[in-house]
């Protein structure tokens, strides 16, 4: 593997920091879009473009892993729209084309 995209991602975990980079990867070439982040470290503004870091995800029941978006989720219309575009529905065939965007993550906001 020599390149990763990572695009409206959310990864998130139980680990202060859930994105780390080896600093022994040299050429790698990589880059993340729109995404969720959890994670400390300062990252290069040119890799990690649009992302949102260390907001506060608010999903239904995680202990249950019911990852579905509630109200007042960061994720929800957070989403870049031409990569919303690429996958029109989400998981649960949920259309990405409606509201003010699509949002970050596998599942998109159903009230």
């Amino acid at each position: 593997l020599d390149t990763a995209y990572f695009g409206n991602c959310i990864i998130e975990g139980s680990l202060a920091d859930e994105v780390t980079l080896d600093s022994a990867a040299g050429g790698f070439n990589y880059k993340f879009e729109g995404c969720m982040l959890k994670s400390g470290l300062s990252f290069p503004a040119s890799r990690f473009i649009f992302c949102l870091q260390n907001k506060p995800l608010v999903f239904t029941n995680t202990s249950l892993y019911d990852f579905n978006l509630e109200l007042g989720s960061w994720a929800i219309d957070n989403g870049i729209p031409s990569i919303g575009a690429l996958y029109p529905t989400d998981l649960q065939n949920n259309s990405r084309t409606t509201g003010n965007g699509p949002d970050i993550g596998a599942l998109e906001y159903v009230p």
